[in-house]
């Protein structure tokens, strides 16, 4: 016998089982003996039907199960990322950063207009090197910035 079929798998089943009457029974014990490949097919089955017979305990659910489910159908869920202190704390990361934004930008207008009263012959330098008046001014900006970091962190 070079290969198992479907019939001799149902016999391993029913003889696994115990399914089987005792003529049927002694004649596929029979057959086993003789072949090396129902032998093997045997043991796979009997390797199966233990692992499936251990796993066969059923989880219960808890009693109050279905009332559970059903009080939570009637609760509407909440959402968190519309919370009121999230969109409280949005806000104010807003208006923080536009504040920076605009108070850059007066310092940009400041120093753009010291620039233009002093009339300084560096930033006429600077200009006619294609320098605009705006890169000198976020420069000497920079530079300040720079300098205070470096005065505070000492």
């Amino acid at each position: 016998m070079e290969k198992v079929t479907t019939e001799w798998d149902e016999l391993l089943l029913r003889y696994v089982d115990n399914d089987l009457d005792t003529t049927a029974q002694k004649k596929v014990a029979f057959e086993i003996e003789k072949s090396v490949e129902l032998q093997n097919r045997l043991v796979e089955i009997k390797a199966i039907h233990d692992f499936l017979a251990g796993n066969a305990k059923l989880e219960m659910p808890a009693k109050n199960f279905t009332e559970k489910v059903m009080q939570g159908l009637s609760v509407r869920p909440s959402y968190s990322f519309l919370s009121p202190r999230n969109g409280l704390l949005l806000l104010i990361g807003i208006i923080s950063m536009c504040s920076l934004g605009f108070i850059l930008l007066l310092a940009v207008q400041i120093v753009l207009g010291i620039l233009t009263l002093l009339n300084a012959t560096y930033t006429n330098r600077l200009v006619w090197l294609g320098v605009s008046h705006q890169f000198t001014a976020m420069l000497l900006l920079m530079l300040v910035t720079a300098l205070l970091f470096v005065v505070r962190k000492k």
